[in-house]
């Protein structure tokens, strides 16, 4: 937004805060903060992810960045993966807090929505139907499994059409099923209509994942792939869920595979799913922390 730099100059005349608190990476928030270096608020920052798309220009960004870290006061990572980062090197350790996200436990407005659902094993996937997130993956994934499973595949976006030609092709239009849009009051009666809650992102563009931690608070087990980021911090192997090598297909069908043949371990994932979203991930903990 080009209008940035005067909004932001105009909040901090008017309500002088005792605390600055911004999103990065955001090189336009960079630029406003330090087109008003005058103020005497305490500057904090939440480090979101790292710039992964834009790797040519982080070489050129980054000694601004090592710059603008030596002002802040406090930054805050969701994971200690993050905390780890070569893009954070520059910021004293001291400095660098590991908040993880709150989150509420979805509430389940249609409590009979199985009932609609066909007979078998029921996988849901959700979000922005944009390449990281790595729908085309699962949905080949889904195409090794058996005809009695259904994947609900819910959100839009740039990829939606290129998504139902692939189901096309594998002949999938009976067993895959593209919600669209879903509203946040009914997301969590798709959660708890699926077997399993499948999270197929693929890129570090994906830092961490909230809806996995819904899905953990319904008692579902996730499925994803390793980012070697806070995806995995949420979304633990064997704990919470399965994790495998990314875009790794017959392995992410294999774990799917075996989540179907095996109700008990399902059920035992899911349950400690749960136990590790609310140790971790309350709005709770994330305030007193």
């Amino acid at each position: 937004c080009p209008s940035m730099p005067f909004i932001f100059h105009k909040l901090l005349q008017k309500e002088k805060p005792d605390v600055v608190h911004i999103q990065f990476p955001d090189p336009m928030a960079h630029l406003s903060y330090l087109l008003c270096s005058n103020t005497q608020s305490k500057l904090v920052i939440s480090w979101q992810s790292d710039i992964v798309k834009q790797k040519r220009m982080l070489k050129f960004y980054q000694p601004f960045l090592n710059a603008f870290f030596k002002k802040v006061d406090a930054v805050i990572v969701h994971s200690e993966t993050l905390k780890t980062s070569k893009q954070l090197a520059e910021v004293p350790k001291n400095k660098i807090h590991v908040i993880p996200i709150g989150v509420e436990q979805p509430s389940i407005k249609n409590k009979n929505l199985r009932n609609t659902m066909p007979k078998g094993f029921i996988l849901f996937a959700v979000g922005r139907h944009v390449s990281y997130k790595g729908y085309d993956y699962l949905i080949k994934a889904f195409s090794k499994l058996p005809k009695d499973c259904s994947l609900y595949l819910g959100g839009v976006g740039p990829e939606t059409a290129k998504l139902k030609e692939l189901v096309l092709s594998l002949n999938l239009e009976n067993q895959v099923h593209f919600v669209g849009y879903i509203p946040d009051e009914d997301l969590g009666s798709y959660l708890n209509a699926c077997d399993v809650f499948c999270f197929s992102s693929v890129s570090q563009n994906e830092a961490y994942g909230i809806t996995q931690i819904e899905a953990m608070l319904l008692e579902k087990p996730v499925v994803g792939f390793e980012l070697h980021n806070g995806t995995t911090f949420v979304n633990q192997n064997s704990v919470t869920g399965i994790v495998v090598e990314n875009k790794n297909i017959n392995a992410y069908a294999e774990a799917l595979l075996l989540l179907k043949n095996n109700p008990p371990l399902r059920k035992k994932l899911g349950h400690q799913a749960k136990e590790r979203a609310l140790q971790l991930f309350s709005i709770e903990k994330m305030v007193n922390d």
